[in-house]
This record gives structure tokens, C-alpha cells and sequence, in this order.
């Protein structure tokens, strides 16, 4: 089996900061591969890569993991590996296919419910496999909720 978390939470509660503050916490305490994945790629990239919070004027990136932390990056792949081994990515459930291959020890899913569902089908047995954790936010708007059915598949 594997760990889960669900929040569906309103707008603006701080659902990717509670899903980067749990990978950073899980990378360090278990090295492994993780990942926060969004409905598309380029989300990822201007919400958390190149993000900056406007309260405190930080790169959302840096906040999750400092650079204190931080053995090495990749701009283009979005991509940290963390000094103590651990790599975490941000992906987007739109280009699900080019993880194959990976072993995630964790996936947080922002915005879940606007994700690409084939992308759960082909993580679930990554994540199966590595006795790994999934972590989905969603909003609490009707039209956007986690449906029933994405609760009976994790």
C-alpha cells in the first residue's frame, strides 16, 4: 500500500505550498525521486519554477527548498537533486509518457481534478511499486472537485 492525501481546499489556501513543503519533507527523510506534477507542464513552470511569492519576493521554488539544500539544477527539466541524493521535478500531467522508466517515491497532483487522468493509470503502479505517496489538491468548486470515482482508484 501507499500513503494518500487529499485537500480540497478553496482558492488561494496554499494547496502547492503544503504539497512542496510535504515532498521536501518526505526527499529528505527517505532519498528518492519525487515529483509535483500540474494539469500541463507549463503551469509548473510559471506557478513554482519561475513563480516568485508576493509576499516575501522569494522564487515559490526556493522557499520549498532552499538553496542550503540544493546540490544541483536544471532549468530546462525543471529539475533538483537535493545534496542528501533525493531528486524532485515539476511535471505536468500532459506529458504523462515521458516519466516512463521513473520509480517515484512521491507525486503531489495540483489541481487534480483539471489533471490528466491517464497520468494517475500510469503512476499508480510506480508509486505501488515503491511503496510511495500521493498527495492531490483540488479545488472546492463543484465543477472542479476530485470526482467519486478518482477516490475509489487511490
Amino acid at each position: 500500500t501507499h500513503d494518500r492525501l487529499i485537500a480540497i481546499w478553496h482558492r488561494r489556501a496554499g494547496k502547492d505550498d503544503v504539497l512542496l513543503d510535504a515532498m521536501r519533507t518526505l526527499a529528505l527523510k527517505d532519498p528518492g525521486t519525487y515529483w509535483h506534477c500540474f494539469p500541463e507542464q507549463k503551469q509548473a513552470r510559471k506557478a513554482i519554477w519561475n513563480g516568485v511569492n508576493g509576499n516575501t519576493g522569494k522564487r515559490r521554488i526556493f522557499e520549498a527548498f532552499p538553496q542550503a539544500i540544493i546540490k544541483r539544477m536544471q532549468d530546462d527539466d525543471m529539475f533538483i537533486e537535493l545534496k542528501n541524493g533525493a531528486t524532485f521535478q515539476l511535471i505536468g500531467s500532459d506529458r504523462y509518457d515521458s516519466t516512463v522508466g521513473s520509480g517515484p517515491k512521491g507525486i503531489g497532483y495540483s489541481e487534480w481534478a483539471l489533471s490528466n487522468p491517464a497520468a494517475w493509470a500510469y503512476h499508480q503502479p510506480m508509486i505501488r511499486e515503491t511503496k510511495g505517496t500521493i498527495l492531490g489538491a483540488a479545488l472546492t468548486e463543484r465543477r472542479r472537485i476530485i470526482p467519486r470515482s478518482v477516490y475509489r482508484r487511490i
